[in-house]
């Protein structure tokens, strides 16, 4: 079932990439409710390529603008979506907070 799921998303994101965004979204919305009636949980690959909003597979550059920002100590990459304008922060790793260990 995990292979289906991986060929619709690439025709997905073939999809996405010649401008069809509406045949994107329908496709990405399918792949959902299979995985949810299979109970196949989505690999983080998968899920982090369509906008959680709208559903349109995310091609920085086409439907996709991607930052990395920080605040304080705190830096975090921002992905937005150029379809719906929806926002996702994710943490850029862990900050240490101590000292840096001695040679």
């Amino acid at each position: 079932m995990l292979e289906d799921i991986m060929r619709l998303s690439q025709f997905s994101f073939s999809a996405a990439q010649e401008g069809d965004f509406d045949l994107s979204s329908r496709v990405n919305e399918l792949i959902i409710r299979i995985s949810q009636m299979t109970r196949v949980r989505l690999p983080p690959e998968i899920k982090r390529t369509y906008c959680k909003r709208c559903k349109v597979s995310l091609i920085p550059g086409v439907t996709l603008s991607v930052r990395v920002r920080s605040q304080g100590r705190q830096k975090y990459v921002v992905r937005r979506c150029l379809v719906c304008g929806y926002i996702h922060r994710m943490p850029l790793g862990r900050q240490s907070g101590g000292k840096e260990p001695a040679a």
